[in-house]
């Protein structure tokens, strides 16, 4: 679950951020991006998630290596003001491999 935790009111330019998941093989300067999503303190809570099998799968790095990082990264920025609010908040990350 994540969030913009920002205590704004509604009609403020204050609450918004940006949150990056990505894949980062552990030995090549490549990146996979999983997601990128606005976060809104108006939205509140949300639940996401994302199957990655596929990213996976077709990246040529993972056939011969399996060592990679999960980056979750809170970024500024977003549609009601680029430093106002940038309070991201992430409650739990659960990974499930088979």
């Amino acid at each position: 679950m994540n969030a913009n935790a920002a205590l704004c009111d509604d009609d403020s330019s204050c609450g918004d951020s940006i949150l990056v998941i990505k894949l980062v093989p552990v030995w090549k300067d490549e990146m996979i991006q999983i997601a990128k999503i606005v976060l809104d303190t108006r939205s509140g809570w949300i639940e996401r998630s994302y199957d990655i099998t596929n990213l996976i799968k077709k990246s040529e790095y993972f056939k011969s290596l399996s060592d990679a990082w999960l980056v979750i990264e809170a970024q500024a920025g977003g549609p009601r003001g680029i430093w106002a609010g940038e309070w991201t908040a992430i409650d739990y990350v659960e990974l499930e491999v088979r």
